[in-house]
C-alpha cells in the first residue's frame, strides 16, 4: 500500500477503529483551521508535545523532512543540502572572517610602527584614531555573493514548503472524516509558506492556547506556553489578528501537529534524520541492558544509525581541524591550536564518561547519550544564539530608558553621574545574566532533551507496546525501575547541556589565536562546569512531572532553580568589571590603560620593539 494511503489506516492503538479524525469528528469541540485539525497560532499549547520544539530548532528543517516521510516516504538529500545550505554559506563566512581579520591586521602593525617608532620617539596614540574600514574590495564582494546566497537559500525554502503544504493538503482525507473544516485557500498557504509573512489568525485566535482542551490547565501553568503567548500578543495578534511567523516554522509545527493526529504511533516511532525505526536498534540495545554485558565495543556497535553518523561526523570534523592546521592555510591556527581544540572536547567527554559510562551505563544507553549530545551541541547552541541575540536587542534598551526617566524626572535632585552610571550598570548586567543568559540557555538546554525522541525514555506501557509490535513471540522484558528511569532522564539531560557547554567553550577558547590564552580561558571554564549541574537540578523536576506524576511541576518550576544558580554565577562574573571601571575613571588612569592597552596590541602583533617600549 503507497504511503499516502498506508498512513490513513486506523491505527491499533485502543480507539476501536477510529482514526485521529474520526476522534476529532465526534468530539464536537474544535473547528476547522483551513484544512488543519490545529491552528497555526498552537505553537506549544499542549507542553507535553515534542513536535513543537522540533519545529523551531533549526528552522524546522528536521521537523520538515520527518513529515514529508511519513507522508509521502521520501528522503531528503543530504550531501546536497549540507553543501548547499551549510557548506557554502559558511564557506563564505570563513572567507570573509579571514580576508577581513588579515587585513585589520596589517592595518594595526602599520598603525604601531607610527605610533611606536623604532627610534624611540613618541608614543603617537593619535595614530591610532582609525576611521574603522579595512574591508578591500574582496571582502565586500564576499559579503555581497553571502547576502545573494541567502536570499536565494531562503526565497528556495519558501518555495520549497509552499509546494510540500500543498501536497500536503491535497493527501489529507475528504472533509467528511475531518467534521467541518473550510478548505484551504492559496494565498494562506504562499503566506504560511512564506520567509516572513503575517498569518491571518483564526477567529478563536483569543483561545488558540486552547486548541487542546484537555492540556488547557497544564498550559495555563507552563512558562513555555506564557512566554509564547506573551510574545504573540506583543507582535500583531492583538491589534490586527494576524500571526507573524518567520521561516514557516509555525506552519511546520502546524503540520507536525497534523501528522501526529493521522499516523498511528508506530509508525511515527523513528529517528530523525535516517528515519530508522526503533525496532531496528531498540532490541539490541535492551539486551546489553539487561545481560549487563559491558564492553564498550558491543555498545559502540549496537548504535543506531543516526549515532552512527553523529559520531562519523565528528570524527571527520576533527580530521578536518588536523589537517586544515598543517596546510597552514590560517597562519592564527597551528597544531597547537587544533589541540586546543581536542582539549576542549576532551573536558567534556571526561565528565560524561564518569557521568554515564562509569556509573550509569545501563540505565540510559550510549546511544541515547550520544543523540542527547549531538542535540546539546548542534540544536540548543544554533537556537540559544538566536534567543539571545533578539532577547538582549529588548534588554538593552531598559538601561537607556531608566537614564532617560532619571534625566526627565529626577534632574533637581543632583543625583551622582558616578552613582548613576554604577546603577545602570549593575542593572543592565542583571539583565543580561539573568534574562539573556540564563533564562535562554536554560531553557535551550531542556530542549534539547526534550526533542530526543528515544526508545530509553519509553515508559513501560509504551516500551511492551514496541516489543509486542516486533515480534508476537518476543517475551517483554523486565522492566525499569523508577530509581533507573530518573537516573537515565539525569544522565541524558546531563549529556545534553555537555553537548551545549562544549559548543560554547569551544566559541570562547577560539575567540584568541594565542595558546596560552586559550588554555587558561578553558582551563577558567572548566573550574565549575555550570551548565552540567543546572542540567541535573532541571532533572529532579523533570522525574517529579514525567515519573512521580506530579503535574504541578511544569516547566517554570523545573528550570527555576536552575536558573538561579545560572543567573547568580554569571552575574557575579558580570557585575565585578562595573566597579573596577567606576573606579578608574580619571584622565590620567584612562590615558595608563589607552597606553598599556595599545601596547599589548602591538605586542601581539610583533610590531613593536621591546627593548625600547
Amino acid at each position: 500500500m503507497p504511503p499516502s494511503q498506508r498512513i490513513f489506516t486506523a491505527p491499533a492503538d485502543g480507539t476501536n477503529g477510529r482514526s485521529g479524525y474520526d476522534t476529532f469528528a465526534t468530539s464536537g469541540s474544535r473547528t476547522g483551521y483551513r484544512g488543519f485539525s490545529t491552528s497555526i497560532c498552537s505553537n506549544f499549547s499542549k507542553p507535553s508535545r515534542r513536535s513543537d520544539c522540533c519545529s523551531l530548532a533549526c528552522c524546522g528543517i528536521l521537523s520538515s523532512d520527518r513529515t514529508r516521510y511519513l507522508l509521502l516516504d521520501q528522503r531528503p538529500t543530504w550531501i546536497k543540502r549540507l553543501l548547499l545550505n551549510l557548506a557554502l554559506p559558511l564557506g563564505l563566512l570563513w572567507a570573509i572572517a579571514i580576508i577581513s581579520r588579515d587585513s585589520a591586521e596589517e592595518a594595526a602593525v602599520a598603525e604601531c610602527k607610527v605610533a611606536f617608532p623604532d627610534d624611540g620617539s613618541g608614543p603617537n596614540l593619535d595614530a591610532f584614531n582609525r576611521k574603522g574600514s579595512y574591508y578591500d574590495r574582496l571582502v565586500l564582494w564576499l559579503i555581497v555573493a553571502l547576502f545573494i546566497v541567502i536570499v536565494v537559500l531562503l526565497a528556495r525554502a519558501s518555495n520549497f514548503r509552499f509546494s510540500f503544504r500543498r501536497i500536503f493538503l491535497s493527501k489529507l482525507p475528504p472533509a467528511s472524516a475531518r467534521g467541518t473544516m473550510p478548505p484551504a485557500s492559496t494565498r494562506g498557504t504562499i503566506r504560511a509558506a512564506r520567509i516572513c509573512d503575517c498569518y491571518e489568525a483564526p477567529d478563536d485566535s483569543d483561545e488558540y492556547l486552547r486548541s487542546e482542551p484537555e492540556d488547557a490547565a497544564a498550559a495555563d501553568h507552563d512558562l513555555c506556553a506564557c512566554l509564547w503567548s506573551c510574545l504573540s500578543r506583543l507582535c500583531c495578534l492583538t491589534c490586527c489578528s494576524c500571526w507573524c511567523q518567520c521561516c514557516g516554522m509555525c506552519a511546520i509545527g502546524q503540520e507536525a501537529r497534523e501528522i501526529d493526529l493521522i499516523v498511528p504511533k508506530e509508525r511515527r516511532r523513528m529517528d530523525y534524520v535516517t528515519f530508522q525505526p526503533y525496532a531496528e536498534y531498540w532490541p539490541e540495545l535492551e539486551r546489553l541492558r539487561t545481560s549487563g554485558e559491558g564492553a564498550f565495543f558491543h555498545h559502540f556497535r549496537a548504535l543506531s544509525d543516526l549515532s552512527s553518523r553523529i559520531v562519523g561526523s565528528g570524527g571527520a570534523a576533527l580530521l578536518f581541524a588536523v589537517v586544515y592546521s598543517l596546510a597552514g592555510i590560517d597562519r592564527h591556527f597551528s597544531l597547537a591550536n587544533a589541540g586546543v581544540v581536542f582539549a576542549t572536547l576532551a573536558q567534556s567527554f571526561v565528565i560524561l564518561y564518569f557521568v554515564h559510562w562509569r556509573w550509569h551505563r545501563f540505565d540510559v544507553s550510549l546511544d541515547a547519550v550520544v543523540k542527547c549530545f549531538a542535540s546539546g551541541f548542534v540544536l540548543s547552541t544554533s537556537t540559544a544564539f538566536v534567543v539571545e541575540l533578539l532577547v538582549s536587542v529588548v534588554t538593552s534598551i531598559c538601561p537607556g530608558l531608566l537614564r532617560l526617566f532619571t534625566f526627565l524626572f529626577f534632574e533637581d535632585m543632583g543625583i551622582d553621574s558616578k552613582q548613576l552610571d554604577i546603577g545602570l550598570g549593575v542593572i543592565s548586567m542583571f539583565l543580561n545574566a539573568f534574562v539573556v543568559a540564563a533564562l535562554s540557555e536554560e531553557l535551550c538546554k531542556y530542549f534539547a532533551y526534550w526533542m530526543v525522541e528515544h526508545p530509553d525514555f519509553l515508559d513501560d506501557d509504551e516500551r511492551e507496546e514496541l516489543e509486542l509490535a516486533q515480534s508476537d513471540e518476543r517475551l517483554p522484558s523486565p522492566g525499569r525501575s523508577p530509581s533507573s528511569r530518573g537516573t537515565g532522564i539525569t544522565v541524558a539531560m546531563v549529556a545534553a547541556a555537555l553537548g551545549f557547554t562544549c559548543c560554547e567553550n569551544l566559541e570562547y577558547v577560539l575567540a584568541s589565536s594565542d595558546t596560552g590564552v586559550q588554555v587558561a580561558t578553558l582551563i577558567a571554564r572548566s573550574v565549575l562546569p555550570v551548565h552540567a549541574l543546572a542540567a541535573a537540578i532541571q532533572s529532579v523536576g523533570v522525574c517529579r512531572r514525567d515519573l512521580e506524576g506530579d503535574r504541578s511541576h511544569q516547566l517554570g518550576r523545573i528550570v527555576l532553580p536552575a536558573l538561579l544558580l545560572h543567573g547568580f554565577y554569571d552575574f557575579f562574573l558580570m557585575v565585578m568589571p562595573v566597579f573596577v571601571t567606576a573606579n578608574d575613571d580619571d584622565d590620567v588612569n584612562d590615558e595608563v590603560s589607552k597606553y598599556n592597552g595599545y601596547i599589548s596590541m602591538c605586542k601581539s602583533y610583533g610590531a613593536l620593539d621591546s627593548t625600547i617600549w
